[in-house]
């Protein structure tokens, strides 16, 4: 039976002194599916990625991904509607300038450092945030950010025991 992942929030950026939705976020007027590669015999797996229509058959997307892995807030991607409507992904049509990191807090030990607490940080790094769940954080950064924002992980992962990543 597949399994259907969206995202419980929009896309977040620190403005002024709090952090809110993205402008781009909030420009978003529609949602695409990715669907996972399956291991095994377990179930499929789609993530729901918003976007901005920009052509019957491109989006821009205005979300970051946490499980969808080769593409990035800002990315152009082909879609295809599906049987049911729903547009899906085949294909990435033009890359953006945003790095894509992903932050685990884990399950099994205590974290000094809370899901509030690292996503106020990296969105007062410039990062667009985007808070999967209490334990998964997506950021978006601009080209210049990406060192301080690897700095900070480093930092962090050294500290409180989190884990990190960096795809495309």
């Amino acid at each position: 039976m597949p399994i259907y992942r969206r995202h419980s929030s929009k896309t977040g950026e620190w403005f002024e002194d709090r952090l809110r939705p993205s402008r781009l976020a909030i420009e978003a007027d529609a949602e695409v599916w990715f669907v996972l590669p399956r291991e095994g015999n377990e179930d499929q797996v789609w993530e729901a990625l918003n976007g901005t229509i920009l052509s019957a058959d491109l989006v821009e997307l205005r979300a970051v991904p946490a499980l969808t892995y080769g593409v990035g807030f800002g990315d152009k991607v082909t879609v295809i509607p599906s049987a049911e409507g729903f547009l899906v992904v085949n294909g990435v049509r033009e890359r953006s300038t945003f790095a894509t990191f992903r932050i685990w807090l884990g399950d099994e030990t205590p974290q000094s450092v809370t899901w509030q607490q690292a996503t106020e940080r990296f969105a007062q790094l410039g990062c667009l945030v985007d808070v999967y769940s209490e334990k998964l954080i997506a950021l978006a950064c601009e080209a210049q950010n990406v060192e301080a924002v690897r700095g900070q992980l480093e930092f962090l992962a050294g500290a409180s025991g989190l884990a990190w990543e960096q795809s495309a």
